[in-house]
């Protein structure tokens, strides 16, 4: 049981570095779909998807870091157990991860850097995502939430369930 998270696509074309178009979500999504049985249960999480870039901004973290980055921390820290502002079971799943990313980070960039949004991703040989997220979860928990990190993550949420800056 394996999650890659790859947090790409930065730069989709420039003539002065030699890039004239960034196919890499496609080699991924290709790599993905001939995966060695042998690897078994990997699950691959683009930033984005084809064509899209990965947004950054200075205003998220103590630094600044990726949308995706800034979502997938949150998520990880609990925030992707909460569904609809309801207590999970303190597990976080694959899927539960991928909702609550792809929400966030489409919102926030919809809001803040592109109105046709950024769409992370999520591959794996023999799974479609999209059939997944209406159907019940059955991906495997990726991490385990405690009461204090779920009250910390709270405290320092910046953002309600769209990815809006709170006021």
């Amino acid at each position: 049981k394996k999650l890659l998270l790859l947090d790409i696509s930065r730069l989709q074309g420039g003539w002065r570095v030699g890039v004239y178009d960034n196919f890499v979500i496609e080699g991924i999504e290709e790599a993905v779909r001939k995966q060695n049985p042998k690897i078994g249960n990997l699950f691959v999480m683009t930033s984005c998807s084809s064509g899209e870039t990965s947004w950054v901004s200075p205003d998220l973290g103590d630094a600044g870091q990726s949308v995706f980055g800034h979502f997938v921390t949150r998520g990880l820290a609990g925030e992707a157990d909460e569904l609809n502002g309801k207590a999970g079971d303190r597990r976080v799943t694959v899927l539960e991860l991928f909702r609550f990313v792809h929400t966030r980070v489409d919102g926030w960039v919809k809001r803040n850097r592109d109105p046709a949004g950024q769409h992370p991703r999520l591959l794996a040989a023999d799974f479609d995502a999209e059939k997944a997220l209406a159907a019940k979860d059955t991906t495997f928990p990726i991490s385990t939430v405690s009461a204090r990190s779920t009250d910390k993550s709270k405290e320092a949420n910046q953002f309600d369930a769209e990815g809006a800056k709170k006021e």
